[in-house]
């Protein structure tokens, strides 16, 4: 890898004269939607000597979480934002389609200051938030709500209209759920599974009439937000989900991760990071518009995540369709929807304290 980006590079980077590629690093604390990696460069430039910093993202072969996994999205995403507004994004280098280079697609971003709240371990109970005093952690959460609503706040029509896919129903919730729909059948592939049927059949059946169409950002949530030390945000991260839709999709997303870290895996939530109704609030303050319907779109949530468990399972299990249906009733995603619709589930096993493990419950 190392070498073979060192000619990619090079290519791509006619002005960094003799440029060297250090050794390769896999942050553990990197997302699953796609491999990330880290490497050093040295180059000269003007007579100078620089070093910089890189990020690969690349494509996963044959394990996608989502489907139709595509780099091209974020790609387009990242610069598309950072062409019509001032949220931070990673500077892209380029990107590489041929999986003949890296055996899979992947693409490069400069490497942006900043640390990560981490989902492994568990911020609730392990790393820098933890010794954060509590009205620190208030703020911290409050810049990265206030995040979201300033991808609301954009034009989806001012240079985003590349997210409309007529052919999957009107722009908005109707391609959203299609989206959801599509990813969940093929996911679950011929396995019969009572609660994501359910959630879907609920979500198809009673979407909210007059929703918003807004931009998403599509993976709303702490761990994709570089924060500096000063707690103002760094860099926003991982568009591989962008889409239009309702903002309290992205609203939902993000609560839904503070939940299930806390209440969905019996985990007591630090002092000062806002509760659901606070959060809520400091979105319709940032907006200036209200959230409704968030009973609904919460269970959006829960839905997506039970997909993406499914696929993960898959994924640790050695392949499509290994994940056994007792398996996915004790994922706790699965299990906060399954409360939600009111409807009953299996006891706790083996695998229920498995998925919490890997969530950072001790």
């Amino acid at each position: 890898m190392r070498s073979r980006m060192q000619g990619w590079l090079t290519a791509r980077m006619p002005e960094a004269k003799n440029l060297t590629v250090g050794p390769v690093h896999f942050p553990t604390e990197a997302g699953r939607s796609a491999e990330s990696s880290f490497i050093d460069i040295r180059y000269e430039r003007g007579g100078e000597r620089v070093e910089d910093h890189l990020v690969v993202r690349r494509e996963y072969a044959g394990g996608e979480i989502f489907l139709g996994a595509d780099l091209t999205l974020p790609w387009t995403m990242m610069q598309a934002v950072a062409a019509h507004s001032d949220i931070p994004v990673p500077e892209c280098i380029g990107i590489e389609l041929d999986p003949d280079v890296l055996t899979t697609p992947f693409l490069v971003m400069r490497k942006r200051p900043g640390r990560i709240p981490s989902l492994t371990p568990n911020y609730n109970l392990e790393g820098w938030i933890t010794q954060l005093a509590p009205e620190r952690r208030t703020i911290l959460w409050r810049n990265g709500i206030e995040q979201i609503a300033r991808v609301h706040a954009l034009d989806w029509r001012d240079g985003f209209a590349f997210l409309d896919d007529p052919a999957k129903g009107e722009a908005g919730l109707d391609q959203y759920l299609a989206w959801l729909e599509a990813w969940y059948r093929w996911a679950i592939g011929d396995r019969y599974f009572p609660v994501g049927d359910a959630a879907l059949e609920h979500l198809l059946g009673h979407r909210p009439a007059n929703a918003r169409v807004d931009l998403l950002w599509g993976d709303a949530m702490p761990h994709n937000i570089l924060f500096n030390e000063d707690l103002t945000v760094s860099a926003v991260l991982d568009w591989e989900a962008a889409r239009l839709g309702p903002c309290e999709a992205d609203l939902a997303w993000w609560i839904f991760f503070n939940e299930l870290l806390a209440e969905g895996i019996e985990v007591e939530r630090l002092p000062g990071l806002p509760s659901r109704a606070e959060t809520i609030a400091i979105y319709e303050a940032a907006s200036g518009r209200a959230a409704q319907d968030m009973d609904y779109y919460s269970l959006l949530a829960e839905f997506r995540m039970t997909t993406v468990g499914i696929r993960a399972g898959d994924r640790r299990a050695g392949g499509p369709g290994r994940t056994s249906v007792d398996d996915m009733w004790q994922n706790p995603s699965a299990r906060m929807a399954a409360r939600r619709l009111g409807m009953a589930m299996p006891e706790k096993g083996p695998a229920y304290a498995a998925s919490c493990a890997l969530l950072g419950k001790r």
